[in-house]
């Protein structure tokens, strides 16, 4: 884009011998003052940024930006310009003719004779990549600023539109404040008029003025014509655009209906108090936390959806569901209070690409039942009939997330299944019960078919039905406590997909598991009650490591069928102890067994049962804070305990909010951290911390020596400085453990991109479940402590063999089990060929292949001992 300034008051300052005028004139007008841009406006010597801001005076007044991120080289989207971000602003540079950032498709500023600046704007792919350039304002004196200016927009290509942003950037007690406001759309036309006022900036504070674009495979410009910036010698007064406190005068005295302690309990407010309308709009009052806190509660307005079973409600929460589809991170919270939901058809997410979240929370994993009519399905007919269905299809279905509810199929309806459970990086289910109420019905959990995953199951309970889990897709399944009674033909089915069960009860006649093929790892398993001619496991086709499995009334505990070259035939007995289905590998001295590092549950922080002590973080955006200002302020309030994130909390570059105090918890409800900031986990507060349903600003770290659980987040870097546990689970990030002392234990992780998802420097690590995506950078790196992975899966795609190993491991005791990968192409040229990578004492090995059931590197110098369960 390119932007026109003008005006008849500006002169040139000496200089001009040298190729640079720096100057714009200030005229006084009585009681206030006017600054216009210059007339020419040119740099000092190529490709340098002097005479880049322009002096009036021997003081910079004017600046010429633009928008980069600071690791950006390419046009990648995890390192996207954001024009949010303060430190993403820098100064152009003297090309010839014109001011310009030298990065590719950067476009040109041009200041014209008459003071006229033309600004360009190009939209590249990766996703709404855009090179935005801005003008910059730096107040010379305290005061009350009005801004005034036509602009002439200009398309060149593509869908070009632009958004004209002012913000505001100072500095206030070394703290960088960034704060937009104002916004006004611009037409593609002439003369677009931009004029707004009470501009408070003090001394060398920046108005930056920004013709934003946002495309894709776009660009065009904007000629700024006649720009004035007008100062009044007046009082500085309350910011512009700040409003008051939105802290009800008083909280909720009313505890939190009871209910399963797991479940989220918010209160069921049966109607505000102290409620307000305001411009059309219902203001909340004191309880506030269904509409202030993100939280829809489907039994009230505008669904008012019948929970005593009497009658069918399958539309009504179908709608709540979709309306908060692609609800920003997908975090707001779609609430069942306790009561029975009878539906006659299936409830459904939207399906497809690109769909996220919300968050569906019943009130108690017992109390809350959605429940199929008697009869509605009573015969199976070739077609499959769910209860409930999350979504299908390609791998785009983010953020799913079901809690807390039971999920019954009611009576005679042989042609129905329970759950239908579809989610894709950040996806999770847990505290559900998946009922038959007569034993009947087809599938109680149905896992999908096609790019299922990856996604996490935990706490899952499955009674009837003919098979209790079926699994038949691409990706991955991470399940963390799964319990089946009374499956008439097999507990879990599995073909194909990479499954990983942690903590399986089997309570059966027929067999726990039949693996027809696929990437099976199976940790901790008790499977009874079965038929002495079954074994508890069939396993035809694939690999498998089991550990600690023991079975009672079966023939055997598995049962293999396979015929490939070095296959290990599984013991005969009941109880085993440790098998995998291929010889183990090692690169250094004989296989072990695999460390079997002791594993830890998350801890969960009891939910705060007072609403005086839980807050939302836009009570506290008010007397000039930044977003971060805000949220510090909401976490040092003493009256809080939980912090509720409904909206967007900006977190910019140069600021850490810091988790302290009375804080035991953080749960996004429709909002997310974001910006190049950091969230900073420190000593001083509860023995337990948990950060919930977020997306994090680009840092988050455990400095502390408490417990930190981080669940159902995504983050660009998670570092364990700490000597305190930390538990991740259903989270895309990259984690980094940099402490001898750390504890880190993980449940389905997500990490892509060209850099090591995750890096290991000492501390102890165990992570069950990992899925992976891309042909390039090593994917693990460990340098000294202890690393135990269990259950792998690369998904990769590409034309060329990746010259990196999947793993880096350096003097670092270490065990992998299960690791597979998969492709849609050329299975010789699109997967890694160099799995480990391995030094150890100054020597260098290498492990070959494309999958392996077991690697295994401790206790080779002879001082590791074998760790007990």
């Amino acid at each position: 884009m390119r932007l026109l300034l003008s005006s008849d008051s500006l002169h040139l300052l000496r200089g001009l011998t040298v190729g640079v005028l720096m100057s714009f004139s200030a005229v006084m007008c009585l009681a206030a003052e006017t600054y216009i841009p210059p007339k020419v406006w040119v740099g000092v010597k190529d490709r340098s940024s002097e005479g880049n801001p322009a002096m009036v005076d021997g003081v910079p007044l004017w600046r010429l930006d633009a928008v980069v991120n600071p690791r950006q080289k390419i046009d990648e989207s995890h390192n996207r310009p954001d024009n949010h971000e303060p430190l993403h602003f820098t100064p152009l540079s003297w090309r010839k003719d014109c001011w310009v950032y030298d990065l590719p498709q950067y476009q040109g500023v041009k200041v014209k004779a008459g003071g006229e600046v033309e600004m360009g704007a190009y939209g590249v792919g990766a996703g709404e990549f855009c090179k935005n350039n801005a003008l910059v304002f730096i107040a010379p004196k305290d005061g009350m600023y009005e801004l005034s200016t036509t602009i002439d927009m200009f398309k060149w290509e593509g869908n070009f539109s632009c958004t004209f942003v002012a913000s505001r950037r100072e500095t206030v007690s070394g703290v960088v404040r960034f704060s937009q406001i104002y916004k006004q759309g611009l037409e593609i036309k002439k003369g677009n008029l931009v004029k707004f006022k009470d501009i408070e900036l003090r001394k060398g504070a920046e108005l930056i003025m920004l013709p934003a674009h946002d495309g894709y495979y776009s660009g065009g410009s904007a000629t700024f014509i006649d720009l004035r910036i007008t100062r009044e010698d007046l009082a500085l007064g309350t910011r512009a655009g700040l409003g008051a406190s939105r802290e009800p005068a008083s909280r909720s005295k009313e505890p939190m209906a009871k209910g399963n302690p797991t479940g989220i309990n918010f209160p069921l407010c049966d109607q505000a108090v102290d409620a307000t309308q305001k411009d059309g709009r219902f203001m909340p009052g004191l309880h506030g936390a269904h509409l202030c806190m993100g939280v829809i509660d489907v039994t009230k307005p505008p669904y008012n959806a019948d929970n005593t079973g009497k009658s069918d409600v399958s539309d009504i929460l179908t709608k709540a569901i979709q309306d908060n589809n692609n609800s920003g991170f997908g975090n707001k919270i779609v609430y069942l209070p306790d009561g029975i939901y009878l539906v006659g058809k299936t409830v459904s997410q939207k399906e497809g690409g690109g769909n996220v979240g919300p968050c569906v929370q019943g009130q108690s994993r017992k109390g809350t039942i959605i429940r199929l009519k008697d009869g509605t399905w009573p015969k199976a007919n070739g077609s499959p009939h769910w209860v409930f269905k999350t979504g299908d299809g390609v791998a785009q279905n983010f953020n799913r997330i079901m809690r807390n509810m039971t999920i019954s199929i009611g009576k005679d309806n042989d042609g129905a299944s329970g759950l239908y459970f579809f989610g894709n990086n950040q996806s999770s289910m847990s505290d559900i019960d998946v009922i038959s109420e007569d034993g009947k019905g087809q599938i109680g959990l149905d896992l999908g078919t096609g790019e299922q995953g990856p996604c996490l199951v935990r706490n899952t309970f499955v009674k009837g039905f003919r098979i209790g889990v079926q699994s038949a897709a691409l990706n991955a399944v991470t399940m963390h406590n799964l319990s089946l009674e009374g499956q008439a033909e097999v507990g879990v089915q599995n073909k194909d997909h990479a499954l990983w069960i942690h903590g399986l009860t089997s309570t059966n006649r027929v067999p726990a598991l039949n693996i027809e093929n696929g990437n099976i790892v199976l940790v901790n398993a008790v499977l009874t009650g079965g038929d002495s001619t079954l074994p508890a496991i069939k396993f035809a086709k694939g690999m498998l490591f089991a550990r600690h499995v023991t079975a009672s009334g079966y023939s055997k505990a598995i049962e293999s069928t396979l015929t490939k070259k070095d296959t290990v035939v599984p013991p005969n007995g009941l109880v085993l102890d440790e098998y995998n289905s291929e010889a183990g590998l090692s690169l250094f001295g004989k296989v072990q067994r695999s460390l079997n590092l002791p594993m830890k549950d998350p801890p969960e922080p009891a939910w705060e049962q007072d609403m005086t002590k839980w807050a939302s973080v836009d009570w506290y955006r008010r007397d000039g804070r930044t977003d971060a200002e805000a949220l510090q302020a909401a976490i040092d309030d003493k009256r809080n305990t939980t912090i509720c994130i409904p909206t967007d909390v900006r977190i910019t570059g140069p600021e850490t909010v810091l988790l302290r105090g009375a804080i035991s918890r953080i749960i996004g409800t429709g909002g997310s951290l974001i910006g190049d900031g950091a969230l900073a986990v420190v000593d001083g507060g509860p023995p337990v911390v948990k950060i919930e349903r977020l997306a994090l600003p680009s840092n988050l770290f455990h400095r502390s020596s408490r417990t930190v659980v981080l669940e159902a987040a995504s983050g660009k870097g998670i570092h364990h400085d700490g000597t305190g546990d930390f538990f991740v689970s259903d989270c895309p990030i990259n984690m980094e453990v940099n402490n001898p002392k750390a504890h880190l234990w993980m449940w389905h992780f997500n990490s892509e991109g060209t850099t090591a998802g995750l890096t290991v420097n000492g501390g102890t690590t165990w992570v069950f479940g990992w899925k992976t995506e891309g042909l390039e950078g090593c994917r693990v790196l460990a340098t000294g402590g202890t690393l135990e992975m269990l259950g792998f899966l690369n998904y990769t795609g590409g034309t060329d063999k990746s010259p990196w190993p999947l793993f880096e491991i350096r003097d670092t005791d270490f065990t992998i089990a299960g690791l597979s990968q998969f492709t849609f192409g050329n299975w010789d040229k699109e997967v890694y060929h160099r799995l480990v990578k391995e030094t150890r004492h100054g020597e260098t090995k290498e492990q070959p292949g494309v999958w392996m059931a077991l690697f295994t590197s401790w206790g080779n110098n002879g001082k590791q001992p074998v760790i007990k369960p």
